[in-house]
């Protein structure tokens, strides 16, 4: 038996956290229940914006015009989490001598292959 709806924990996932992050949720979906417990638990909530034609941003689009967060990159979440808790972690950059290496090349065995 697969895992059904209903036995998922979603007051214990928005519980345990600081916050949710709605990526895609029809109009009715067990998401859009998680984040209403999050409200209920005086979490945050972030929703990722889809297009107004998609029935699969219908519960995203929404949640941003009630107020959730509206999410295009990580650092939409980490401003908000950072405000909360001032020992979150910032991102990290990459180092400058790794950003301009050139990519690894393939081995090479130094002997031609045939192939039949």
């Amino acid at each position: 038996m697969g895992p059904r709806a209903r036995d998922f924990p979603q007051s214990l996932i928005s519980g345990l956290s600081l916050g949710v992050v709605v990526v895609e949720a029809a109009k009715r979906s067990g998401s859009l229940i998680t984040a209403r417990l999050a409200l209920e638990q005086g979490r945050e909530v972030f929703a990722v914006p889809g297009s107004p034609l998609d029935p699969r941003a219908e519960g995203t689009n929404s949640l941003i015009k009630q107020g959730a967060t509206p999410v295009t990159e990580a650092d939409d979440i980490a401003s908000v989490l950072r405000s909360l808790a001032p020992n979150f972690p910032r991102a990290r950059r990459m180092p400058t001598k790794l950003k301009n290496r050139p990519p690894p090349q393939p081995p090479t065995s130094g002997h031609a292959s045939s192939h039949c």
